[in-house]
């Protein structure tokens, strides 16, 4: 007490004699000493005495002394009693603060069950353990406060201030806080359950170990607050924000964080399992190892997020931005991807097995060792995307664009790439399976799109049918045409079993690539899809001059990988086919009727004019080196037409018979001299064919003798054309 003091008053002084405040804190400005009188047993007023210390104080004294002694917000603050002491007291609702102030009071272990203080100013006030179940606190203003331990059920801080509060293990469930400044409060443990958070400040609040579940956080300010292991679960946090706040191992699930701005959050091992994220803004937040199963994450910014070794099993992540994500080691399978962005993204080692990519991005994605099996990745874009190591078994690829990307090592057997464009693919070292036409399923249509949402089926095959499995997979191959295998490298891959039906192979390097009997071509079948095609356009048009010789270049290319492989049939039917592109590719060329005023032209015609004719005549002598059969018919051919012409154009003569064997046509002949007649020409003529020439034969007359000269001529060609193709055989 300062010593001009009457000796009958109370000379509390505030901050000197209250023991929670820290005197070189507080503004000198705000100090105060009540002049109060002190009650008749005791040495300090009603306001300060300690409870129990008189019997002068007790709430109904205290209440009638309220409108005299408690200044309102609006007065001179003449008559503060600051640091009053209640604790303790059963206050209720006997007492009303509303708009009145108590700086620094003690309300400790004080019951105020649905008190009326609605625009109190009770900064610095101890209100720990007290009881305000259902009480009215809207408005008041509780800067610093320490609600500790306080029970809150249901009361009322609308538009509170409650900034810098010490709320450790409040109970505040189904409180209303809904545009509380709440700022740099400590909620460590406290109860928040279902409680009304909306339009909130709680930036840079403490909420560890909080249960805030089924809260109503909306529009609320979390930002840089500490979220901690809390409970979130059900919460309601649509258009909350939470920019650089720290929820590691905080529970969210089924929470709605629907357009909730989480940049720069740190969700590292947070369950948002169900969560609704979509809209939300989560780039650059940390995800890493949080459970995202089953999570809407529809339409939400996860650029440049980190999702290592995070669980997205189902998640929907259809127009989702993951460019520049980090989706390292994560468990994502059969996410919904629909039209997402994942350009740059890292997925590293990732679980995507079963995932929808439809028309996806992953331009330049990092898929080194992912799991992609029985993936759908159709119409996505993967150009110059990294899937070495990847497995993409089973997986969809229609349609998809895998330009320049890298399959070295990649599993791609039983992949269905129809109409997937694989225009320079690295595909070293690649496992290539059996690949069919196309997968029957919920993720699949039949071919063909829109602009719509969803893929539209052609040719009248419905989506539904395919579903059902009514539509079998023979009858919607002919809605794909054409994979894009162009100038991609496939060296060293194993294409044991694939399907490269309709495949653009032009330029693909194929170098010490594995192939059996089960490897389809188009050349084992038919004429390669640049033959059938004549309006087929594209990179290959740069190179060549018509789509037979692009043809030509694939046969040859498959002839020798065939030869390769010991595929003695195929590699054979490939050489013809070469031969066979070439014969067409020349004869487009060549210009009928040659131009004969230009001389360069003229010889450039009759060059592919005498390429054609020589190719012709070698595919109908032997297939082009291939057929001894076709040889061997053209030798009987020659031996059987020459011995039936001899007797009709000069004959043959004998000299040791002294006999001439004709007929001639007015002279009748008994069957038994045609008979020898024609057994004579047969033998003279295999003895020409063969030039074998005995001597005891020999024509008579000039017809016999030029056809005698034709004959040797052909015997000797064919002889040769009969070593040349044994000796192609055999080296096969």
């Amino acid at each position: 007490m300062s010593e001009t003091e009457p000796a009958d008053y109370c000379g509390y002084e505030w901050p000197t004699d209250c023991e929670r405040v820290d005197i070189q804190t507080e503004d000198p400005i705000h100090q105060s000493c009540c002049l109060r009188k002190s009650v008749k047993d005791a040495q300090r007023c009603v306001w300060h005495v300690q409870p129990g210390e008189t019997e002068h104080k007790t709430v109904s004294a205290l209440a009638a002394r309220v409108s005299d002694e408690l200044a309102a917000q609006t007065s001179v603050f003449d008559k503060l009693p600051d640091g009053a002491i209640l604790s303790g007291l059963e206050i209720k609702d006997k007492i009303s603060l509303t708009r009145k102030v108590l700086r620094g009071a003690d309300l400790s272990d004080a019951n105020l069950k649905r008190a009326d203080h609605s625009g109190a100013f009770l900064g610095r006030a101890n209100l720990s353990d007290a009881s305000l179940h259902d009480a009215d606190l809207s408005d008041a203003s509780l800067h610093d406060a320490d609600l500790s331990d306080a029970d809150l059920p249901g009361a009322s801080l609308k538009r509170a201030n409650l900034s810098d509060a010490y709320l450790r293990s409040a109970d505040l469930s189904e409180a209303s806080l809904h545009d509380a400044d709440l700022s740099d409060a400590d909620f460590w443990r406290a109860d928040l359950s279902e409680a009304s958070l909306k339009r909130a400040d709680l930036s840079d609040a403490d909420f560890w170990r909080a249960d805030l579940s089924e809260a109503s956080l909306n529009n609320a300010d979390l930002s840089e607050a500490s979220l901690n292991n809390a409970d979130l679960s059900d919460a309601n946090l649509s258009d909350a924000y939470l920019s650089d706040a720290s929820l590691h191992d905080a529970d969210l699930s089924d929470a709605n964080l629907k357009r909730a701005d989480l940049s720069d959050a740190n969700l590292s091992d947070a369950d948002l399992s169900d969560a609704n994220l979509s809209d939300a803004n989560l780039s650059d937040a940390n995800l890493s190892d949080a459970n995202l199963s089953d999570a809407n994450l529809s339409d939400a910014n996860l650029s440049e997020a980190s999702l290592s070794d995070a669980d997205l099993t189902d998640a929907d992540l259809k127009r989702a931005d993951l460019s520049d994500a980090s989706l390292q080691s994560a468990d994502l399978p059969g996410a919904d991807f629909w039209r997402a962005d994942l350009s740059d993204a890292y997925l590293k080692r990732a679980d995507l097995s079963d995932a929808d990519f439809w028309r996806a991005d992953l331009s330049e994605a990092s898929l080194h060792d992912a799991d992609l099996s029985d993936a759908d990745l159709w119409r996505a874009d993967l150009t110059d995307a990294d899937l070495f190591d990847a497995d993409l078994s089973e997986a969809s690829l229609n349609n998809a664009d895998l330009s320049e990307a890298s399959l070295n090592n990649a599993d791609l057997s039983g992949i269905y790439g129809y109409q997937a464009n694989m225009t320079g693919v690295d595909a070293r070292n690649a496992t290539v399976g059996t690949t069919s036409s196309v997968p029957l399923g919920s993720s699949q249509s039949s071919g063909g799109s829109t602009d719509d949402d969803t893929p539209t089926p052609k040719y009248g095959v419905s989506r539904d049918a395919i579903e059902r499995g009514l539509v079998t997979r023979h009858d919607v191959t002919r809605y794909y045409s054409y994979p894009d295998f162009e100038d991609a490298v496939y060296e060293n891959a194993d294409l044991r079993g694939a399907t490269f039906t309709n495949a653009r192979l032009y330029q693909t390097n194929l170098t010490n690539a594995r192939i059996n009997a089960e490897t389809t071509f188009d050349n084992q079948t038919g004429t390669t899809i640049y033959e059938r095609d004549q309006t087929l356009d594209g990179w290959f048009t740069e190179t060549t001059d018509t789509n037979a010789e692009a043809g030509a270049w694939v046969h040859r290319r498959l002839e020798r990988l065939q030869k390769e492989n010991a595929l003695s049939t195929e590699s054979r039917e490939s050489h013809v086919r070469k031969q066979e592109a070439e014969r067409t590719h020349h004869r487009r060329l060549a210009d009928w009727p040659p131009p004969l005023t230009d001389r360069d032209a003229l010889t450039t015609a009759l060059g592919h004019w005498g390429r054609w004719g020589a190719l012709t005549l070698s595919g109908g002598l032997t297939r082009h080196g291939e057929s001894l059969r076709r040889v061997v018919a053209w030798s009987v051919g020659v031996i059987v037409g020459s011995a039936l012409l001899y007797p009709w154009v000069g004959g043959i003569y004998s000299g040791s018979r002294d006999r001439l064997f004709r007929f001639v046509l007015a002279e009748p002949c008994c069957p038994g001299e045609v008979l020898t007649t024609m057994g004579q020409s047969l033998y003279f003529s295999v003895i020409t064919f063969s030039t074998i020439g005995y001597g005891d034969l020999a024509p008579r007359g000039f017809g016999s003798q030029i056809l005698v000269g034709v004959e040797s001529l052909l015997g000797a060609v064919l002889v040769a054309l009969f070593i040349f193709v044994l000796g192609r055989r055999t080296e096969r």
